[in-house]
């Protein structure tokens, strides 16, 4: 049997399309998923840091309120 090589050329063609990767296309739209879940993460824990502070505020300004009463009385 007499063996027939393909050229260079055919070789790199037949490689590029056995090939079966992310486009680039792809990968920008999950950068730009991963994107708006971290915004929407980090706008959710702003949002919990200002009411926790808030919250500590009213406590403190109760506890206030409270041992002026108990010393006035």
């Amino acid at each position: 049997m007499v063996s027939i090589k393909q050229s260079p050329v055919l070789q790199v063609n037949s490689y590029l399309r056995a090939q079966s990767g992310r486009s680039m296309t792809e990968m920008l739209g999950v950068l730009a998923v991963i994107g708006v879940l971290s915004l929407i993460g980090i706008m959710g824990f702003k949002l919990a840091m200002t009411k926790w502070r808030a919250n500590e505020l009213v406590a403190e300004v109760n506890m206030r309120s409270v041992t002026l009463v108990q010393q006035l009385v």
